[in-house]
């Protein structure tokens, strides 16, 4: 069995607003799970547009609400009621990190709403799966050319580069 060589990876924390990268570094920029923790959404996606090659991928993932109404009723249910008891008692932490959680997934826009967002930010063949019964969702964009990008400096945030 022959093994990969590859590069080490270097861990970034920067802003998500303001990424410390070249313009069209990467062929792919994901995040997961964070997008929705960035302060202006379309300022960090531009960032990850930014920095991705023309015709690279930027790929999102993301908490989302199901949309089949009894899987709906009881995730949202158990989101609000169960997770943030079960999180303070496992992390023995505050309860408010948990409540921020599920109030977080119910304000930030998901399924075709962040594709529309995506696409507005410069990517085109925008695509959302759901995962997990619609309890997350992928979108994968391919990044066009000619896309205007800004950087800002607000938010702290973690890159990681493989």
């Amino acid at each position: 069995v022959q093994k990969h060589q590859t590069e080490p990876v270097t861990f970034v924390e920067s802003d998500a607003e303001s990424l410390p990268f070249a313009d069209e570094s990467f062929g792919v920029v994901s995040v997961a799970f964070g997008l929705r923790n960035v302060s202006d959404t379309e300022r960090g996606l531009r960032e990850m547009i930014r920095v991705c090659r023309t015709g690279g991928q930027v790929l999102v993932l993301e908490f989302s609400r199901p949309q089949v109404p009894v899987l709906g009723g009881l995730y949202g249910w158990y989101f609000r009621n169960v997770l943030p008891r079960v999180g303070q008692m496992l992390a023995r932490n505050r309860q408010s990190a948990y409540e921020y959680l599920p109030q977080s997934v119910g304000e930030f826009p998901s399924g075709k709403a962040l594709a529309t967002i995506m696409e507005r930010c410069g990517l085109s063949d925008v695509r959302c799966t759901p995962l997990t019964l619609g309890v997350s969702m992928l979108y994968l964009g391919t990044k066009r050319e000619a896309v205007a990008t800004e950087s800002l400096q607000e938010t702290p945030f973690a890159v990681a580069a493989s």
